[in-house]
């Protein structure tokens, strides 16, 4: 009985021969994996691999004419339609109309005019903004756990938009384990900006969790009020204190800024 000393030896002087693995493996019996890690590192001479190449070659011009070579079928390219496919459940992508800048341009253009009088609340709700607001594409939303920071944002909006005040929200993610009820938190937060049950929106509610975190007593709080015009107002302002044209500002499109 060869040993497997013999049979590796025997394998690896076939491979250094020309011979492929496939002819290996006829003549010795071994694996195709076996045969593959055995004649690892030979090199082949470049008459060696011509004469291999060339093997190939005839194999499969022989498969071909036997019709046994299995051909993928040609792409067909469809002609480009007008309107562009989508996947099922895609929505469409959103489209800035030209109305649309131009009433973003308007309030950019109030914001500015705001910002050259110099006041000093105008200055700290911009700022505020800039450094702690969602910059989303038709909403103000300013979140923090400061009070006196959302007080001072709240009196922002209540003086410089007061036409919206009965947009104003409030949204609250909070830890509901460290023994106060939702009510309890709803009562601190409507107290402390002076707002009504009505700006109350419905809060996020954390479940408990095994990790070590810090956890805020009441949550934090989020400012919310939902009008373009005013967004496009602060941005405006910003741009006139920190003395920066910021053009792509007006075509914000569910996109944060950086």
């Amino acid at each position: 009985m060869i040993s497997l000393q013999e049979k590796r030896s025997r394998v690896r002087r076939l491979r250094a021969a020309g011979r492929s693995i496939n002819e290996i493996i006829q003549v010795t019996g071994a694996p195709k994996s076996t045969v593959s890690v055995w004649t690892r590192g030979i090199q082949l001479s470049p008459s060696q691999k011509l004469r291999l190449r060339g093997k190939m070659v005839a194999s499969a011009k022989r498969l071909n004419s036997l019709g046994l070579v299995r051909r993928k079928p040609k792409r067909v390219i469809k002609p480009k339609t007008s309107t562009p496919r989508r996947r099922p459940n895609q929505k469409p992508r959103r489209k800035i109309h030209l109305a649309t800048i131009k009433r973003r341009r308007s309030a950019q253009i109030q914001g500015k005019l705001q910002a050259q009088k110099g006041e000093s609340l105008h200055l700290m709700g911009a700022m505020l903004h800039w450094t702690e607001g969602s910059k989303d594409d038709n909403a103000v939303a300013f979140a923090n756990t400061d009070t006196m920071m959302l007080r001072v944002f709240l009196k922002f909006l209540r003086t410089y938009f007061p036409e919206h005040v009965h947009r104003i929200g409030i949204r609250v993610n909070v830890h509901l384990d460290m023994g106060l009820t939702i009510e309890d938190v709803q009562s601190y937060w409507l107290s402390v900006l002076g707002l009504p049950l009505a700006a109350w929106l419905t809060p996020f509610i954390n479940t408990q969790s095994t990790r070590q975190v810090r956890r805020l007593k009441y949550g934090v709080c989020t400012i919310l009020l939902h009008k373009t015009e005013v967004l496009h107002h602060i941005y405006g302002a910003i741009q006139e204190y920190i003395g920066e044209q910021k053009r792509e500002w007006l075509f914000i499109n569910h996109k944060h800024l950086r």
